[in-house]
C-alpha cells in the first residue's frame, strides 16, 4: 500500500537522483522499496535507485492526429495505451467550419483544436480539418464596428457548439469546448461561426 512521507534526494529530482535518504544530511538511506513523485517510480535496492519507470496510475494518453501521445499528469483521455490505440485506429471525423461577417461587422474568428490555433480568419470563409477521438474544439469570435441603426455587435456559433455574445458596438465570444467522441468518427462535424451587426441581439 502506498504511503506519503518526507524523503531526501542527492539530486534535484527523482529522475536524476541515485539514492533516497531519510535525513537532510543524506546520511541514512531510505529502506528498500518503490519511490514515486507521481509521474515516475523508481525502486531502491541497497541505497541504489534502479532505472525509472512510468507510473501506471499517472500516465494517460491522448489521440493526436491519429497517434497516441503520452500525458504524464493524468489529464489524458485514455488510461491505457491499448485504449488510446483502439480509439485512434477508428480513424478521423471531418470538422467542417465556416465564418460569416454580415451587417457591416468587422469580425475575426480563431479556431482551436487541442489549444492549437488551426484557422484565423478576418473575412467570410470556410474549410475542413481532420479531428480524432479526444480532440478538443473551441472557437473565439470577435464582432466590432457596429454603429448607428446596426449598433448591436453579435458574435455567435451554431452546430457542435451553440453559443452567443452580444454588446453595443463590439463583443468577443469565447466558446466552451466540444470533445470529439468515438461515435463522431467517419462523420462530418459542423461548426458555423458568425460576426454580425444588427439592430438587436440575435
Amino acid at each position: 500500500m502506498a504511503t506519503s512521507s518526507s524523503y531526501y534526494l542527492n539530486a534535484p529530482s527523482l529522475g536524476s537522483a541515485t539514492a533516497v535518504f531519510l535525513d537532510e544530511a543524506l546520511s541514512e538511506c531510505a529502506p528498500n522499496g518503490f519511490y514515486s513523485n507521481g509521474v515516475i517510480v523508481r525502486e531502491q535496492v541497497g541505497c541504489v535507485l534502479l532505472p525509472q519507470q512510468s507510473c501506471p496510475s499517472c500516465v494517460t494518453y491522448n489521440c493526436v492526429e491519429g497517434t497516441c501521445v503520452e500525458i504524464d499528469d493524468s489529464t489524458g483521455t485514455y488510461a491505457t495505451l491499448e485504449a488510446c490505440e483502439s480509439a485512434c485506429s477508428e480513424g478521423s471525423a471531418t470538422l467542417s467550419w465556416s465564418f460569416t461577417e454580415s451587417g457591416g461587422s468587422v469580425g475575426n474568428m480563431d479556431l482551436y483544436v487541442n489549444d492549437s490555433l488551426i484557422e484565423s480568419r478576418s473575412n467570410t470563409s470556410s474549410g475542413t480539418f481532420p479531428v480524432y477521438v479526444g480532440d478538443d474544439i473551441r472557437v473565439e469570435v470577435d464582432s466590432s464596428g457596429c454603429t448607428g441603426t446596426n449598433g448591436k455587435a453579435n458574435a455567435y456559433t451554431m452546430g457542435i457548439i451553440a453559443d452567443a455574445n452580444c454588446a453595443d458596438t463590439s463583443t468577443t465570444l469565447i466558446t466552451g469546448v466540444y470533445t470529439v467522441q468515438v461515435e463522431d468518427i467517419g462523420d462530418t462535424l459542423t461548426l458555423n461561426t458568425f460576426a454580425l451587426c444588427d439592430t438587436a441581439c440575435v
